[in-house]
């Protein structure tokens, strides 16, 4: 992916998986509430906005308003959590979590969650 930022204003998303593929590309993005990825004010690597027009025109004033080094470096937190959350390796190490609690051989991760 060859982009400064994404967007993504979306009324409602599951998970929106194109909003991952371009964190771990390392663009920036910005996406409404709509979406969960809440993340992006955690992790410094975007814009978490009302799904409404004057916050997008801000977000995106904002995005527009940065030097490159600084979108870059968003970028790079992008790519650094999608990395660490969001890998394969991770992501077998939270299935055998489950597997084991479920066995009743070990604590409920806390990313499990019941409603």
């Amino acid at each position: 992916i060859d982009a400064d930022l994404y967007v993504l204003p979306s009324a409602t998303e599951n998970f929106a998986l194109t909003v991952a593929e371009n964190l771990a590309a390392g663009t920036p993005v910005i996406t409404t509430t709509g979406t969960p990825w809440q993340g992006l004010e955690t992790h410094k690597c975007g814009w978490w906005i009302d799904h409404q027009t004057e916050s997008l025109i801000q977000a995106l004033e904002q995005a527009m308003s940065l030097s490159v080094a600084d979108r870059l470096d968003m970028g790079k937190r992008g790519n650094l959590w999608m990395a660490e959350d969001f890998s394969w390796e991770n992501i077998a190490e939270q299935m055998s979590e489950v597997y084991i609690w479920l066995a009743g051989k070990g604590i409920k991760p806390e990313f499990v969650k019941l409603d």
